[in-house]
């Protein structure tokens, strides 16, 4: 494969930032045919806005009066199993767990101090933040830790930006413990350093995120049970 095809590729991915940054997350490029991503049972992947799974199993199910193929994925911070078509991984944002270069971009991303906020309403900016977090991108939902991050110090944040906060805190500190093959300190310290808070105010807040995780499981989100991802953005929960 030449150069450019490889660019081309690279920019037609939805991980790419290129893309995101142009509007054109999962567009295809004229004349570039995009390989469908497969996964293989024991392997980590990333599923958009609930983190890291592992795929613990390929089963066939009965859907609509028709059978289809799907991963079975466990998540890590609770027992709930959801299951992903294996035709329609890529349109449901099912993804690899980044690699050093993507972990190399996320930091870049974080370190960014011109930051453009949206003036407008509340309202209007948690749309285009949870937006981000719902997109799957690594480096979309970093741009909502790092915009948050920044946020917080020139106003209070409602109540759903702060779990917003968190929720992308949690999902970019996740996937980069994986992604490095380490602890959460070894992440979470020093990218809280790097958006500029204090020691002091990073003891306290790494303390404060370590109870919130063991007192709060995400009520948001269900614990137990089955989501089966029948694409189109379809999902249906089995408890």
């Amino acid at each position: 494969m030449d150069h450019i095809t490889c660019f081309a590729l690279h920019w037609w991915h939805p991980q790419s930032r290129l893309a995101s940054v142009m509007g054109l997350r999962g567009a295809q490029l004229v004349g570039v045919t995009p390989v469908a991503v497969t996964f293989n049972v024991g392997q980590k992947a990333v599923y958009p806005s609930r983190g890291i799974a592992e795929i613990t199993g390929i089963e066939e199910k009965e859907i609509h009066g028709e059978l289809q193929s799907f991963y079975v994925l466990r998540l890590a911070d609770s027992d709930l199993r959801i299951m992903v078509p294996t035709d329609k991984a890529d349109q449901v944002g099912l993804r690899p767990v980044a690699g050093s270069d993507d972990v190399e971009e996320v930091l870049q991303i974080l370190r960014e101090t011109a930051v453009r906020f949206d003036r407008n309403t509340w309202n209007r900016r948690y749309r285009g933040f949870m937006e981000k977090i719902k997109s799957g991108s690594l480096f979309e939902v970093a741009e909502v830790f790092r915009d948050l991050s920044r946020l917080k110090r020139t106003k209070t944040l409602s109540f759903g930006e702060r779990r917003m906060l968190d929720t992308a805190r949690d999902l970019v500190v996740q996937e980069l413990c994986v992604a490095r093959k380490t602890d959460e300190d070894a992440v979470e310290r020093p990218l809280l350093q790097l958006l500029g808070d204090g020691f002091e105010q990073i003891d306290a807040l790494v303390i404060a995120v370590r109870r919130r995780r063991q007192g709060d499981a995400r009520a948001d989100r269900p614990l137990a049970g089955t989501v089966i991802a029948v694409g189109d953005g379809v999902t249906e929960f089995q408890p």
